[in-house]
């Protein structure tokens, strides 16, 4: 039960609510004694009233459970981009480790998946060095497939593994991304990180030479509103549009100009490690 009754009781007990004025008609004082004892479970509904009542959400919540530690999932995050903007390969070696473990002890399906995306991204930083091998790319795919709805897990994990993935199925999964952006526009970070997964496969298809896949995600991200926050995302869409322009020769002049002053926004803000990176990024697409 993962201590949800004994952390529910040390929130209630701290705001000084009895059991008593928690009981109702849809949860009794007993179901809520034995849930805080571990000795029985309750549905998410009534969990969910329950964190209604004591007015705290289930973010706080589970922030608190964990001990004031942020998710798991997000540290994994947080060392990720770390080590790509550093070019840090041990550092994810270790994470990989880690993961790895984690999936022989516990055989949780999304330790698997962890570890999957933690290879992919070393693929992109370490020359090719690791490979995912046919059932691992089987396994994410066959994942991504069966989820009828994507939420931050899945975009996440399908933005950081997609550079791996065989190019026809990052077409098939990204041409359902603008539906889903659609449905996001109210949600902030998950809007930011449709947005990131398109960019992305339009850059990996002016990269394989895709011509008519890349022209619809351009034609998509033009069709869509991005916020004017999305500054980088922004700078990005130009320097793929100058990309795609330039390697199918479409108007080299002015693909050599959006390009360059992508790349120059990057330097006059000083972000010499997103320059190198997207000036190595656009060479590969060019070659």
């Amino acid at each position: 039960m993962n201590n949800l009754g004994f952390y529910f009781r040390t929130i209630r007990e701290s705001k000084n609510i009895s059991i008593s004025s928690l009981a109702d008609e849809y949860i009794s004082k007993g179901m809520i004694s034995k849930f805080e004892r571990e000795e029985s479970d309750i549905s998410t509904t009534r969990f969910f009233h329950l964190l209604e009542k004591i007015k705290i959400s289930p973010n706080e919540y589970f922030f608190l459970k964990n001990q004031y530690k942020s998710d798991d999932f997000e540290e994994i995050l947080t060392t990720i981009q770390q080590c790509v903007l550093s070019g840090n390969t041990k550092k994810l070696v270790l994470l990989l480790d880690k993961e790895n473990t984690a999936f022989t002890l516990h055989e949780n399906k999304f330790h698997k998946l962890n570890c999957i995306m933690i290879k992919a991204v070393l693929k992109e930083i370490s020359a090719n060095q690791y490979q995912l091998d046919s059932e691992e790319i089987e396994f994410i795919i066959d994942y991504l497939f069966r989820c009828e709805n994507w939420y931050h897990y899945e975009m996440i994990l399908y933005a950081n593994s997609m550079g791996a993935l065989p190019i026809e199925s990052i077409i098939a999964f990204s041409k359902n991304i603008p539906q889903k952006i659609m449905l996001m526009k109210n949600s902030g970070k998950m809007l930011e990180i449709g947005f990131n997964v398109i960019l992305n496969t339009l850059g990996l298809c002016i990269k394989n030479n895709y011509k008519d896949a890349a022209h619809y995600f351009l034609s998509s991200l033009d069709n869509l509103t991005m916020p004017e926050v999305m500054l980088f995302e922004h700078t990005l869409l130009r320097l793929y549009k100058g990309a795609f322009l330039k390697k199918f020769a479409i108007d080299i002049t002015e693909g050599d100009k959006l390009i360059t002053d992508s790349l120059l926004v990057f330097q006059l803000t000083q972000c010499t490690e997103l320059y190198d990176i997207f000036f190595n990024t656009v060479n590969e697409m060019l070659v």
